[in-house]
């Protein structure tokens, strides 16, 4: 049984949404879809947006797009578990080297990390890196014609910001068009 509690997920929803303050705390635990008895929330689906793969956000409608993915996922985890997926072997082995691997991530953050000393000078040389850290922006055209029209409305006095902003999307994020690097 699905249940699609929204069609569309809005773009308040911000990529870079950290959930932090009491009306963003109400939001992520929201649900967007249900499958049987598996919710997505709004968290769930922010982050696997955010840290997901990125062929649906090429698409018209990624949001929407990667929400039907996420809803085959749990579709595929339901149909696993009435199958007894989980109690075959290779299953239970492929789910102990998970667990090794979350656990040595653990391990690394509370034994590794707390050890990272980081001295002024390597402070000062990332400073000093940034300092001369340029970006590099541009505007895709598909044909010469588009090409004319971005020159055509520089030439009129629209900024390249403005025309930059326009062309981003849920598809098309500002890292698909910005290139950042230091000398």
């Amino acid at each position: 049984m699905l249940i699609l509690s929204l069609f569309c997920i809005s773009n308040s929803y911000s990529q870079n949404l950290f959930f932090e303050g009491e009306e963003n705390s109400k939001i992520r635990n929201e649900v967007v879809a249900q499958v049987g008895s598996i919710k997505i929330t709004v968290e769930e689906f922010v982050y696997s947006y955010e840290f997901g793969p990125a062929f649906p956000k090429r698409k018209k409608n990624s949001k929407l797009t990667h929400l039907n993915y996420m809803i085959n996922e749990k579709l595929l985890t339901l149909e696993g578990y009435e199958k007894g997926v989980m109690e075959k072997e290779s299953t239970k082995e492929l789910f102990a080297d998970i667990e090794y691997d979350l656990a040595a991530e653990e391990m690394f953050e509370k034994e590794i990390v707390p050890k990272i000393k980081i001295n002024d000078t390597e402070i000062n040389k990332v400073i000093e890196t940034k300092q001369t850290e340029y970006q590099l922006r541009w505007l895709y055209a598909r044909n010469p014609p588009d090409v004319d029209n971005y020159l055509k409305q520089l030439k009129s006095g629209i900024s390249f910001d403005s025309l930059f902003t326009a062309q981003l999307s849920d598809s098309v994020l500002v890292d698909d068009r910005q290139l950042t690097t230091s000398l």
